[in-house]
């Protein structure tokens, strides 16, 4: 009797010990840089694989938004053959070896449901040549023998100031520039969608043979507009999810048809069968230009 005991205890032991184990892998993170400026622009990629038995695959990141020393600077989500990908873009304003946070991947399909943790990073921050080195060891001036006099304790303390300060307008400049920040702080979302849309454009990516990405990038450019411009999130949501949303952010009936009808066109084009009309990529990526077009025209009148 007391075997069995053991032998059960044992096996539930083991299956914990298995469930915990899957539980805390699976993401794969592979790091752009091993060695960073302060303030300079690093990124993240994260990979899961693809398999049959996954239907959807959100990414969690909310982490990076609660250190102080790190400075999100945007994110991209990718889907190939093979992986689900997601890059995350960061800047750093510390020194030393600094760790980047995990991110989660929560898997779903008819008969699984699981989180996948990735493993945290390391980075060794260093600081910038154009950085003044004689404001650096501030530590070493403070800790000298007590019979200083007092003008060289003012100046000691003179120059620590001038540190902070100088340190200061550094790394706000470093900020701005990463940032893209001018004159304001806010970034408007059509503006920066139409961007996005013109680099898109430039990559020809349908004359390369990647429909597929072409698509996924358009679609992430367009759930992203509506995300950063009513307020929702839309790039969390399935493509029913999504056009359900519609109608309660302000949109009219018929503005909430033309964005439900993009959204069926540029995420159902993966599951077609066959090849589309040569003129169709075209008009799929004209009807989300112009609708966004629309909006700021609106916003500017407004204005």
């Amino acid at each position: 009797m007391i075997s069995k005991m053991r032998f059960a205890v044992f096996m539930l032991f083991f299956l914990l010990q298995v469930g915990y184990a899957g539980a805390q892998s699976g993401v794969m993170a592979v790091p752009g840089q091993e060695k960073l400026l302060i303030g300079e622009r690093g990124v993240v990629t994260y990979s899961v694989p693809i398999q049959n038995d996954i239907s959807e695959l959100r990414w969690q990141y909310e982490k990076f938004a609660n250190r102080d020393y790190l400075e999100l600077l945007g994110e991209e989500q990718s889907e190939s053959e093979d992986t689900y990908q997601l890059e995350i873009h960061f800047a750093v304003f510390d020194t030393g070896r600094v760790v980047i946070p995990s991110v989660t991947a929560v898997v779903m399909g008819e008969e699984v449901r699981d989180t996948l943790h990735s493993d945290s990073l390391w980075i060794a921050m260093v600081i910038p040549e154009d950085f003044h080195p004689e404001l650096l060891p501030i530590k070493t001036i403070i800790t000298e023998p007590d019979g200083m006099n007092w003008w060289i304790f003012s100046l000691v303390v003179l120059v620590i100031i001038g540190a902070l300060i100088a340190y200061g307008l550094y790394i706000r400049k470093k900020k701005q520039e990463l940032s893209g920040e001018g004159e304001s702080s806010f970034i408007d979302p059509d503006e920066y969608a139409l961007r996005q849309l013109r680099d898109l454009e430039k990559r020809n990516l349908i004359a390369a043979g990647e429909m597929d990405l072409h698509y996924t990038r358009l679609s992430y450019i367009f759930r992203n507009w509506i995300e950063d411009k009513f307020g929702i999130k839309a790039r969390e949501m399935t493509g029913t999810e999504l056009s359900s949303q519609l109608g309660s952010i302000g949109l009219s009936e018929e503005q909430a048809g033309e964005y439900a009808a993009i959204i069926a066109t540029i995420e159902g084009i993966k599951y077609a069968k066959g090849t589309p009309d040569p003129n169709f990529h075209q008009r799929a990526f004209n009807s989300i230009k112009t609708v966004i077009e629309k909006a700021k025209n609106k916003a500017d009148e407004e204005e």
